[in-house]
């Protein structure tokens, strides 16, 4: 099918589209978003037809589907300002405002030609037409939760402003968890005496999780009471209280966001990991892809669970080789066991990370998550600038992914540039789900502190780390490096016999990744 208006024509088949006859670069889900756009024109289309479309009912953010639709305007010639094509329905979604001609190709053999990108003759492979998407089989239900507006006693228009932008911005950063539905309640912006019951409530919104909770100020001092709740078996899966100072004006001195939820997303997490293995979902590509991200958040990168998340991702691909999470995962899983030594150095398994790599970005190249894991990627297999830029382009997707802000933090290191990998570290711990990854951010912080001289707060930031993940080396080693500055040969000895201890066959080039030539050899000599 071609569609024409203005001075663009769609050629569906080709999968090309032209502007003022100018061959237009377009990537491949931006190409899908504005054929669909297309043949549906003046119709109303909200956000879960668009994922539905596109993203394969993928679970995406708000953030993702914004970034897409800003990329399909630039190629149309349009913007957020001008929405001569693409209107902006506000709290709706979208609409399609001109009525293109259309005209049925010749019959003949379907071509897909993407060779004005540089992808030659893959992209028959990673990309299809909207027709192939509508006869594909319902992928299984995901997990999903329900977020209810905090109940609190005292009534003030301050502090409804406070408590209703708090939730509002925990379900905003809940959405960096993959796969992971968030549904909002739809009544009115503060729960109350009227509001229906937890139980009801998640029934109508097919709620798997329900996440509530109740305020209250005690003399000057504001308290958030926080649930997590398991509506198929009525479990309470979390819970905890927050509080914080009242300024003079009734006010809470700091926000609550983020210490909220990096305790609430470990827990949230480890709820659906427990569900995807006692198989509450039909075995799909995504909750195989759920168990193995589930697996390493909780369990920690080590040899195991490293072998275990493979072998789950692998079979993840197998049933749906487009999804983009999957072939990202796998590749990020082969590229970090590859550098911290916890498979076989190989090169088949960087020259698979790296073809995985590409292909995840050829699915999608504007989900948050997709993009950390090839950031991290290309770092491992040494393709830094190019790591960096993917990053970049991430943080500007989401700002709250804590993944994103680790590695720009490790390619800064990498870089000498200190002082930025310092900031983004700590920002990356700062937001990061209270997990074992903090294990590796917090060393690599320490080894930051140490190098802008910083041998105190060094050696705080290493012995965090090490307590972190009980069985992770690499942590050790850069406890071993500061007791080494510091002189402390007997303590750094203890910290390497600790890394020995948690994986034997530690070699010498494994250790100089992380504390370099200047620190590898010696550290070695401690424990001959």
């Amino acid at each position: 099918m071609t569609f024409q208006f203005a001075d663009i024509v769609i050629n569906t088949q080709r999968y090309e589209m032209r502007r003022g006859g100018e061959l237009i670069t377009v990537e491949p889900l931006v190409f899908n978003l504005i054929t669909h756009m297309v043949s549906h024109p003046q119709q109303l289309i909200d956000h879960d037809e668009l994922i539905e479309a596109v993203w394969c009912g993928r679970c995406v953010s708000d953030s993702t589907i914004s970034s897409a639709i800003k990329n399909a305007r630039k190629a149309l010639g349009d913007d957020g300002h001008q929405q001569r094509y693409i209107k902006t329905v506000y709290g709706r979604g979208f609409r399609f405002i001109i009525t293109p001609e259309c005209m049925p190709e010749e019959s003949g053999e379907d071509t897909i030609d993407f060779t004005h990108q540089g992808v030659e003759g893959v992209a028959g492979a990673v990309v299809e037409t909207l027709d192939n998407r509508q006869s594909r089989p319902a992928v299984a239900d995901s997990p999903s939760l329900l977020i209810l507006p905090c109940r609190h006693t005292r009534s003030d228009s301050q502090l409804d402003d406070y408590v209703a932008g708090l939730v509002a911005d925990i379900e905003t950063i809940l959405t960096r968890i993959p796969l992971l539905k968030i549904k909002s309640y739809s009544g009115s912006g503060v729960a109350d005496e009227n509001t229906p019951s937890p139980i009801q409530l998640s029934h109508d919104y097919s709620a798997h999780y329900l996440l509530d909770g109740s305020s209250q100020v005690i003399n000057d001092c504001f308290r958030l009471n926080i649930r997590l709740t398991d509506i198929t078996t009525g479990n309470r899966l979390w819970g905890e209280l927050f509080e914080v100072k009242l300024d003079e004006r009734g006010f809470p001195v700091k926000q609550l966001t983020i210490p909220v939820v990096t305790k609430l997303e470990p827990q949230l997490i480890k709820a659906m990991l427990d569900s995807s293995i006692t198989e509450r979902w039909e075995s799909s590509a995504q909750s195989l892809c759920m168990q193995a991200t589930g697996i390493l958040a909780i369990k920690g990168w080590h040899k195991d669970t490293v072998e275990e998340a493979i072998v789950l991702l692998r079979k993840s691909i197998a049933l749906d080789p487009k999804l983009p999470l999957a072939a990202a995962g796998l590749a990020g899983v082969l590229s970090s066991g590859y550098y911290f030594g916890l498979l076989a150095n190989s090169d088949d398994v960087k020259e698979e990370a790296y073809s995985l790599a590409e292909r995840a970005l050829l699915l999608d190249s504007m989900d948050s998550t997709v993009l950390a894991f090839v950031g991290c990627v290309f770092t491992d297999l040494g393709y830094i600038s190019r790591a960096k830029s993917i990053l970049q382009h991430a943080v500007k997707i989401s700002s709250v992914n804590g993944v994103v802000w680790g590695a720009l933090g490790r390619i800064f290191l990498i870089e000498n540039k200190d002082a930025k990998a310092v900031k983004y570290l700590r920002k990356s711990i700062q937001i990061s789900s209270q997990d074992s990854r903090l294990a590796l951010w917090g060393a690599l912080l320490a080894f930051a502190l140490l190098r802008r001289g910083d041998e105190k707060g060094a050696l705080k930031q290493a012995q965090s780390a090490c307590e972190l993940d009980d069985i992770a080396y690499y942590p050790r080693v850069v406890l071993a490096i500061i007791f080494l500055a510091r002189r402390c040969l007997e303590d750094a000895k203890k910290a390497m016999i600790e890394a020995y201890r948690i994986k034997p066959d530690l070699s010498l080039s494994q250790i100089e990744r992380l504390a370099g030539v200047k620190y590898g050899s010696t550290l070695l000599e401690l424990i001959d």
